[in-house]
């Protein structure tokens, strides 16, 4: 697998703890559940604009792209149609959130994802890793605001 694109897919991975809040109890059914892992890219450079936003710089942007194909691709391969999401990249690795939900949403436009999914959830906390300084509005806000214009769609 190419190691600028591939991933690592990790099928009925058995969960038996509940959450963190919860203090991490035993589940009285454990929970059968399928797992990918696809490295966002580390520290990529940055351009500013006039508002203060930042954007991936131009060698950055299809490499990133091709890295959510290959989540969507290692999906669809195991017949997976509902995903939860993180914010790709978009905390210690310093990926722009704003920029990084666009892209996210770009890529679902392209055909061979128009449809297909039946429901992709971005889970996003923010966190130790958010309010800095290529997200200073944290990681969550940025996702929502991109798409808003999405739902019901």
């Amino acid at each position: 697998m190419d190691r600028n694109h591939g991933g690592v897919y990790s099928p009925g991975v058995t969960v038996f703890r509940g959450t963190e809040q919860e203090g991490y109890p035993k589940l009285d059914e454990p929970l059968k559940l399928s797992f990918m892992a696809v490295a966002a890219i580390h520290e990529p450079n940055l351009l500013r604009d006039h508002n203060d936003h930042y954007w991936l710089e131009n060698s950055f942007i299809e490499p990133t792209k091709c890295k959510i194909r290959t989540m969507f691709n290692i999906a669809l391969a195991h017949h997976h149609t509902n995903l939860v999401l993180g914010a790709f990249g978009c905390g210690a690795f310093a990926n722009p959130p704003n920029h990084i939900a666009m892209l996210f949403k770009e890529v679902l436009g392209e055909p061979a994802y128009q449809g297909v999914f039946e429901h992709i959830i971005f889970a996003i906390l923010d966190d130790h890793n958010t309010h800095k300084w290529f997200n200073p509005e944290g990681n969550f806000k940025p996702f929502e605001q991109v798409f808003a214009s999405s739902q019901g769609s």
